[in-house]
C-alpha cells in the first residue's frame, strides 16, 4: 500500500469519526434537555376506583399533630 493511499483512508476515517462524535454528542444533549424537563413536571397520581381520576399531588409535609404524635 502507497503511503498516500493509506494517509487518505486515516483521513477520510478521522472526518467519519468526527461527524459520529458531533453527532452523539448533540444526541447527548438533546436527551439531557428532555429528560431534565421531564423531571421537573410534576408526578401524574391516578386514583384506582370503579372510575379512575386523576388526582392532585400535594407536598408531604407534617402537620403539627403528626410531629406531636412522633
Amino acid at each position: 500500500m502507497r503511503f498516500t493511499t493509506a494517509w487518505a483512508k486515516t483521513a477520510a476515517q478521522n472526518v467519519t469519526l468526527k461527524v459520529a462524535t458531533v453527532t452523539l454528542g448533540i444526541t447527548t444533549l438533546f436527551q439531557l434537555v428532555v429528560i431534565t424537563t421531564l423531571a421537573a413536571r410534576d408526578p401524574l397520581v391516578i386514583e384506582r376506583s370503579c372510575f379512575s381520576r386523576m388526582v392532585q399531588a400535594k407536598h408531604n409535609d407534617p402537620s403539627k399533630d403528626e410531629i406531636r404524635a412522633f
